[in-house]
């Protein structure tokens, strides 16, 4: 792509680097082979996200345990290689909630429906802030979500 600058470059790349690269059309697999070439570190970075996409998948639930946590174990050693900080901290937090996370390809169930009554929760305790008689507001709380 001919004259065009390298701020352009990076402005159109914003909303590409969010996509898949499976459904990257031609001009931007063209923005991104650009700038992968000029900033490697930007294209470690997306190969790590699109990995760990991938491995996060729902097509990986249900599969062989020892499978799923190879691939998980080869995205860990991926992160150490390729040095960047972001990445390591996402690492230490993955390998903080391993078993959790590992949990979710067994059965493909996520604690995501009670995360959400407990923000429900703590909203409505937040909008009741000041209530004297616990034990009403307790009432009304076991009233407002059962």
């Amino acid at each position: 792509m001919e004259g065009v600058s390298e701020l352009e470059y990076l402005e159109r790349s914003r909303y590409i680097l969010c996509k898949r690269e499976a459904v990257w059309e031609l001009e931007d697999k063209a923005i991104m082979g650009y700038l992968f070439d000029r900033y490697p570190i930007l294209g470690k970075a997306y190969a790590l996200t699109e990995k760990i996409r991938n491995w996060y998948d729902k097509k990986n639930i249900r599969k062989d345990m020892d499978f799923v946590e190879r691939d998980l174990y080869d995205w860990f050693d991926d992160v150490i290689a390729s040095k960047i900080p972001a990445f390591r901290a996402v690492r230490r937090m993955m390998e903080k909630h391993y078993d959790d996370i590992i949990n979710y390809f067994r059965e493909g169930h996520t604690n995501a429906k009670a995360e959400n009554m407990n923000g429900k929760i703590q909203r409505f305790m937040a909008n009741n802030f000041g209530i004297r008689d616990r034990s009403f507001f307790f009432f009304r709380l076991v009233g407002y979500f059962s």
